[in-house]
C-alpha cells in the first residue's frame, strides 16, 4: 500500500478504518456517555482496534500514517508492544495516541468505526474490506492489484496518471 500511494500520491487520499465486528451499547449516566462493546473479536484485538483509531486520527502525514498502521499490523500479537515498537520507528505523538486509547475518546473512535463496517453495503464478508470511491468496486480484483483497481477508478473519473499509463 505504501509503494501503491508513492505511485499516484497527489490523486488520492487514504482513509483507513479499522474493522471491527464490535457490537455498540450505550448507557447515558450522569451525562456521561459509557459505551460497553460485546467484543466478539476479543480484548487484544479491541486494543489494537482503538489503537488503530487513535493513530490514524493524531498522525496526519498519509505517508507515516500508512507506514505506522502496516508497522503495528506486521505484528499486532501485543498491540500496545507493537505501538511502542513502531513509535519508535517513526515519529508520532505518543502522547496524544496513548492518552486517546486509555480514555473514553479511543471507545468513541471504536464504535464510529464499528458503524462504519456495519454501514457497508453490501455488508462486509471478509477483511481487509477495500473501498474506492466509497464502493467496494471487486474485492478480489483488489486484493489481486489494488494499484490497477486504483488506476481504473482515476481513469472512470477522467484522470490517469502518468503512473497508471502502462496498465
Amino acid at each position: 500500500m505504501e509503494y501503491i500511494y508513492l505511485k499516484v500520491l497527489f490523486h488520492f487520499n487514504v482513509n483507513m478504518v479499522c474493522f471491527t465486528w464490535t457490537q455498540n451499547i450505550f448507557r447515558h449516566l450522569l451525562n456521561v456517555w459509557l459505551f460497553f462493546f460485546n467484543r466478539i473479536i476479543g480484548q487484544k484485538e479491541c486494543e489494537g482496534n482503538i489503537i488503530h483509531g487513535c493513530s490514524v486520527e493524531s498522525i496526519h502525514d498519509t505517508e507515516t500514517r500508512l507506514n505506522f498502521v502496516a508497522c503495528m499490523i506486521r505484528d499486532n500479537s501485543n498491540p500496545q508492544e507493537a505501538f511502542h515498537r513502531c513509535s519508535k520507528e517513526f515519529t508520532v505523538d505518543v502522547e496524544t495516541i496513548q492518552k486517546c486509547f486509555s480514555g473514553l475518546h479511543g471507545r468513541e473512535l471504536l464504535k464510529i468505526s464499528g458503524e462504519a463496517t456495519h454501514a457497508l453495503r453490501p455488508p462486509v464478508s471478509f477483511i481487509p474490506t477495500v473501498t474506492l470511491d466509497g464502493a467496494q468496486r471487486r474485492q478480489a480484483t483488489i486484493l489481486r492489484n489494488l494499484f490497477e483497481e486504483i488506476c481504473a477508478c482515476l481513469s472512470e473519473s477522467g484522470l490517469t496518471p502518468k503512473a497508471c499509463e502502462s496498465i
